[in-house]
This record gives C-alpha cells, structure tokens and sequence, in this order.
C-alpha cells in the first residue's frame, strides 16, 4: 500500500527543496509533480499500479555521473526528458 496524498505531496515538497533548486540538478530538472505509478509504469505490478509517485522533467538528459534518486522517502521517482518549459 502506497502514501496518502497529503503524504506525497509533503514528499515532493522536500524533493523539490533537495533536487529542483540544487547544484547541479537545478540545470536539469524543470518540473517536478506528483503521478500515478501505472501512469508511469505501465508493466506496474497490480499492488502498486495504484500508489503515487513523484515524475521529475528534464530539459536534457542528466550526465551518466550524477546520480538521481528512483525512490525516495519511500516514493518511487520517475524522471523524462522533456525539453525547455518556456512561457507563452
């Protein structure tokens, strides 16, 4: 059984303070939400394709030698590369 909501959301406050504006992910990451794993996964196990996770934007592929996080606190972390977010 996954986090609540309110749960996921505190995580991914934390996440965002540890990863969104910190050297040097903050030249990568550019969003940063909260999804489902069967969103994310579609070859999810039944017993999880129902909990949240966090989904993390990249402008651009991080390099191979920084580490990124596929769990934390306890919720799983899916990243995508999905270009530049510019303002209309």
């Amino acid at each position: 059984m996954g986090f609540l909501f309110e749960d996921v959301k505190r995580i991914n406050g934390e996440f965002v303070k540890e990863y969104f504006f910190a050297h040097p992910y903050s030249n990568y990451v550019n969003s940063c939400g909260i999804s489902m794993v069967s969103i994310c996964d579609k070859e999810a196990s039944p017993d999880t394709k129902d909990d949240f996770c966090l989904l993390v934007g990249f402008r651009e592929p991080l390099p191979g030698n920084i580490p990124f996080p596929t769990e934390y606190q306890g919720v799983r972390v899916f990243t995508k590369v999905i270009g530049e977010i510019r303002p209309l």
